[in-house]
C-alpha cells in the first residue's frame, strides 16, 4: 500500500500470490514507479488484481502482469494517471480498466480470461502508440495492431524477473524483427 502522500519505487522485483480487497499486488494512492518487475497471480476481491492506482500517479515500464484476478481490472484498474511503456499485460481476468488518463506505448495487452483487454469507465487516452491489444478494445492509436500475440509462458528469459517472450510467429515479433517494441 502506497498512501496519498507516499512515493513508491519497485524495481527488478516480483510481487506474486498476494490477496487483498483492492490492489493485491500494489495499491497506490501516491506516486508509484514500477520498472523491470513482474506482478503475477495476485487476487483482489474487488478491483486491481495486479495494480489499483486509485488517485495516484503510476508509471509502469518494462514490466509483466500475468495471472492476476479481480472483479474489475484483473491486471490494472486506473483512477488517476497511468503511463504504461514496453510492458506485457497478459492472462489476467481483464487487462486495464481505465477511469482516468492512460498513456500507453509499445505494450501488449492480451489473453484476458473473462473480461476485455481494455475497458473505459469514462477514462481518456493520451499517448497510444505501437501497442498490440488482442481483442482490439483500445481506441485507435498510432501504429497499433490486434490479434493473438503468441506469447510464451511466464518464465526466466534472462532478465531480473520472469517474462513472457514473443514467439517467432507473434505479429509483434514479425513487425519489429524480434524486438519487444511493437
Amino acid at each position: 500500500f502506497n498512501g496519498a502522500s507516499g512515493t513508491l519505487t519497485v524495481s527488478n522485483s516480483t510481487l506474486s500470490t498476494n490477496s487483498a480487497n483492492h490492489g493485491a499486488g500494489i495499491y497506490n494512492l501516491g506516486t508509484a514507479t514500477v520498472t523491470n518487475s513482474t506482478l503475477n497471480n495476485n487476487t483482489a476481491t474487488n478491483d486491481g488484481g495486479g495494480i489499483n492506482s486509485n488517485g495516484g500517479t503510476l508509471t509502469l515500464t518494462n514490466s509483466t502482469l500475468s495471472g492476476n484476478t479481480a472483479s474489475t481490472g484483473g491486471g490494472i484498474v486506473n483512477f488517476a494517471t497511468l503511463t504504461v511503456t514496453n510492458s506485457t499485460i497478459s492472462g489476467n481476468t481483464a487487462g486495464i480498466f481505465n477511469f482516468a488518463t492512460l498513456n500507453i506505448a509499445n505494450t501488449i495487452i492480451a489473453n484476458s480470461t473473462s473480461g476485455a483487454d481494455y475497458s473505459s469507465g469514462g477514462g481518456t487516452i493520451g499517448t497510444n502508440t505501437n501497442n498490440l491489444v488482442e481483442d482490439n478494445t483500445l481506441p485507435a492509436g498510432t501504429n497499433n495492431i490486434s490479434g493473438d500475440p503468441f506469447l510464451s509462458s511466464l518464465t526466466n528469459n534472462g532478465g531480473p524477473t520472469s517474462t513472457m517472450a514473443l514467439t517467432s510467429s507473434s505479429p509483434a515479433s514479425v513487425k519489429t524483427g524480434g524486438n519487444l517494441s511493437i
